[in-house]
């Protein structure tokens, strides 16, 4: 039995292609990696993602680093609705005032690797989505056959959690833990109120071992992309001798990671030890009011916030500024935008010479029945003439 294996060679296995490129080579750190005798969990983060935005990056980033060093997740499975079902979920909630424009799968997928995910613990599921679950399955079979425990850990934004309790399994929350976003937000010492079948969220130690850890491992540039992905208005202003540059890497970490407290957790009270849900805090969590709430309160970034202000914006300058901080990759974001920009100009041309296609079939039938109508009146006219002379 081995006692060490890339997590990829499962992976390949479970594809049937021992080719496939699954992980993007980091120079930092090592590749994700099983280790016999340790239980190993891969996020599974599903959505439309329609345009992916840095809410969604913020989820995906704390969830993998700051969930907690107990449950190993060793990567992440991003999987990305198809085509078809985002066009239908979207131009149903089209209006005049914000357009709906719908990205490619391809095109939402570019946007999240151009976005800054270092250190190579991402990958995209390359099947339809109806294959993830079996494909789940056959990743931990092909691991367990060599005696390596994966499971797959599902990832949710705070308001795709449900308080009546349909919740299953492994279940992490990442978010801000703003109100309007968390429907169980509540006055309770950890922010949250009880979701239906579990009992009361608690709020877990400060893994200060953790935080050391992220604040302080690895090289210098390592440490610079681990501050982009988890506390990215923190980066600028850093000195450029490398020493204090370090040190001002380390500390910015360590602090900001402190500041943003600590998990939460609540156990189902009649299921199996590993249904729970784990909150993950991307921004310090209060009470909802009274001088225990010190997070400030912000406008959630959202998908559609992102296509209300792509609606205003026609520069290319003005729009990367209006999107920066909210959407991934807003330059290649914007060469989306007016690849669709154009496209749907040609529809909607299309359709307005289709309708006068149309219109003009319509006038000459309509003609042509006139015309077909006259030789017969004049014949009921003759007749009728007769029938009176008679």
């Amino acid at each position: 039995m081995r006692k060490t294996a890339p997590f990829e060679l499962y992976i390949r296995r479970a594809l049937g292609d021992p080719d496939a490129e699954i992980f993007q080579r980091s120079s930092h750190i090592r590749t994700p990696t099983l280790v016999a005798g340790h239980t190993h969990r891969v996020i599974l983060y599903r959505g439309s993602f329609n345009p992916p935005h840095q809410g969604h990056k913020d989820a995906l980033c704390h969830a993998f680093f700051r969930s907690g060093s107990d449950l190993n997740i060793v990567a992440a499975m991003i999987v990305t609705l198809p085509d078809t079902a985002v066009a239908y979920k979207y131009r149903k909630i089209a209006n005049n005032d914000v357009p709906a424009y719908v990205l490619t799968e391809a095109q939402r997928k570019r946007l999240w690797n151009a976005s800054g995910l270092h250190g190579g613990w991402h990958f995209f599921f390359p099947n339809p989505i109806d294959q993830s679950q079996q494909f789940t399955e056959d990743v931990r079979y092909e691991a367990g056959r060599e005696g390596f425990d994966v499971r797959f850990i599902t990832l949710l934004g705070p308001d795709y959690v449900n308080v009546q309790g349909t919740n299953s399994g492994e279940v992490l929350v990442a978010g801000t833990g703003n109100d309007d976003r968390v429907n169980f937000r509540g006055e309770h010492p950890s922010g949250f109120r009880s979701v239906k079948e579990y009992g009361p969220w608690t709020m877990l130690k400060l893994d200060k071992g953790l935080i050391r850890q992220l604040g302080t491992e690895g090289s210098p540039q390592w440490l610079e992309q681990k501050l982009q992905m988890l506390v990215p208005d923190q980066v600028k202003g850093l000195p450029e001798d490398p020493v204090k540059r370090r040190k001002a890497l380390e500390f910015r970490l360590q602090r900001n990671l402190r500041r943003l407290g600590p998990v939460r957790v609540c156990q189902h009270l009649t299921g199996p030890p590993h249904q729970w849900l784990r909150f993950v805090p991307t921004r310090f969590i209060g009470m909802t009011s009274g001088a225990n709430f010190l997070g400030d309160k912000v406008e959630g970034i959202s998908s559609t916030r992102i296509r209300r202000t792509i609606a205003n914006q026609t520069s290319r300058e003005a729009f990367i500024e209006a999107l920066g901080g909210m959407a991934l990759s807003p330059e290649l974001l914007y060469e989306y935008i007016i690849e669709a920009r154009a496209v749907e100009k040609r529809e909607k041309e299309a359709q307005i010479l289709r309708e006068k296609r149309e219109e003009k079939v319509l006038r000459k039938r309509k003609r042509q029945e006139k015309q077909h109508e006259r030789p017969a009146q004049n014949v009921k006219r003759k007749k009728d003439d007769v029938k009176f002379q008679s």
